[in-house]
């Protein structure tokens, strides 16, 4: 399934669904969304977006956003980084 099949599908079933989504689900609709996100002692370091919403949510906005997640962890040196891999 490509992924804007995938996205498509999820769009629009999206809001009979989203009260009633599994932690593993939100884990996949995020997936769509984040193509990488950077942690660095527990703050978000780096955040890149596919497309569409790359070019809907202004790099500012995202800059706000990222200052408003609070830090769980507070470890010296950890750097955590999720990245979409293409390997199957």
């Amino acid at each position: 399934m490509t992924y804007n099949t995938l996205l498509s599908t999820i769009l629009d079933s999206f809001p009979r669904v989203k009260n009633n989504l599994t932690i593993s689900e939100k884990k996949a609709l995020l997936r769509l969304v984040f193509k990488k996100i950077a942690i660095k002692e527990g703050v978000i370091i780096e955040v890149d977006l596919y497309e569409p919403f790359k070019s809907i949510i202004p790099e500012a906005e995202i800059e706000c956003l990222k200052k408003q997640v609070k830090p769980k962890i507070r470890q010296r040196n950890l750097v955590c980084t999720y990245e979409r891999s293409d390997a199957k």
